[in-house]
């Protein structure tokens, strides 16, 4: 068995990868500025301290996907591209797989860290468990955000050793492929601890595919997820998961509804609810105030009801297509209609249906001047006339 400073020294002149002395109680490089010293192999003693590397351009663009929960773990072998190099210890074999990337030329962070949220007793959103990382090293301005791992031969904290699975070559992954794929990793994984139960998988399935889709994923993505969530878990019928979430691809593409936030926590529960708003940060969304909602609902029922409702704006009057000719509508039907599709988006609050119903009436399928019916205003089509 090497020391770390055998193993430190072995790191830097065959791998080419940028060692760091480790504390073995708070797994944290020693010293201040430690990502911006050069590596010096006096640093280290013996086995007094562990050994970490330095991720990013120091060693070669390497980064580190540290898979921190036994969901992730079961789940990587579906998401993560395969490589050689990977390590972990005895309670927690293969949680630690290296690759070679290009993230740290484009991410101005240290990390991507995908951790549980939830809100507290006093409604502040707050970090619990972390799910997967992964750590790159990248940089601000030049200014490098340091990002280290503890390897073998080191101490882990909780006394066991840090052991190697595959002593090989990091496989080379483009930093894009790589992030989305630990992104689709963390979905997944937090997805199967709160699987719905029966009764409720459908919804689910729809549920989570609508909140994807308003992320911007494409239907292999949310297809590839829905999958092996439902397959991890023992699912009586990934195929209908599967077409139930791709749907809602087609149908926001096409202005539809879709679901939102507020069906996410009805259907999957608050803590899927508030860590998926965190790590999707839909732009200009905060669940499903946005005007991005009321607009896409009231397409949705400009489409719906292009064929039977009509707003005149002179009058201030929706009208409504009665069989065999146009009558006023005087009892806020259009005002439920809207509602019920409000509701299927996730937002069924007063003001999010009063905004999507006055969006709905500027619609040109919907919009309409008094002289397309009668030359007096007073009079709409009755049944003798032929209507509009």
């Amino acid at each position: 068995m090497p020391t770390i400073a055998d193993a430190a020294l072995d790191y830097h002149t065959r791998r080419k990868w940028k060692p760091v002395p480790m504390n073995r109680r708070t797994k944290k490089p020693i010293g201040n500025d430690w990502q911006k010293r050069p590596f010096n192999p006096n640093q280290f003693n013996g086995n007094s301290q562990n050994v970490g590397i330095q991720f990013g351009e120091v060693s070669g663009g390497l980064v580190d996907t540290d898979l921190d929960s036994k969901e992730a773990i079961g789940l990587a072998p579906e998401f993560l591209p395969a490589t050689d190099a990977v390590f972990g210890r005895k309670s927690k074999p293969c949680s630690h797989q290296f690759y070679v990337s290009d993230l740290y030329k484009t991410e101005k962070r240290a990390a991507i860290q995908y951790a549980q949220w939830m809100k507290n007793g006093h409604g502040k959103l707050v970090q619990g468990q972390m799910i997967v990382e992964l750590r790159i090293g990248g940089n601000v301005n030049g200014v490098i955000k340091g990002a280290a791992t503890v390897v073998p031969p080191s101490m882990h904290e909780t006394g066991e050793m840090v052991e190697w699975v595959r002593n090989g070559e990091p496989a080379k992954v483009a930093g894009d492929e790589l992030a989305n794929a630990v992104r689709k990793l963390a979905v997944a994984s937090l997805l199967s601890t709160h699987y719905p139960g029966q009764g409720s998988r459908h919804d689910g399935a729809l549920v989570i595919g609508g909140v994807l889709a308003r992320a911007g994923w494409d239907a292999n993505d949310i297809g590839h997820v829905v999958m092996a969530v439902a397959r991890a878990v023992g699912d009586n019928d990934v195929s209908d998961r599967i077409t139930a979430a791709t749907n809602a691809v087609n149908l926001k593409a096409n202005g539809h509804a879709i679901p939102g936030f507020e069906k996410l926590r009805e259907v999957w529960g608050d803590e899927v609810a508030e860590t998926l708003k965190h790590w999707l940060k839909l732009p200009g969304q905060r669940d499903n105030k946005s005007v991005d909602l009321e607009d896409r609902v009231a397409l949705a029922f400009a489409t719906q009801h292009a064929d039977h409702f009509r707003y005149i704006a002179e009058s201030n009057q929706w009208i409504r297509w009665a069989d065999f000719y146009w009558k006023e509508e005087k009892t806020l039907f259009a005002f439920d209609e809207s509602r019920k599709l409000c509701r299927g988006a996730g937002d069924a609050r007063a003001r999010t249906v009063a905004a999507v119903t006055t969006l709905a009436r500027s619609d040109r399928r919907i919009a309409a001047a008094t002289d397309q019916w009668d030359g007096n205003s007073k009079i709409l089509n009755t049944p003798t006339k032929a209507s509009t």
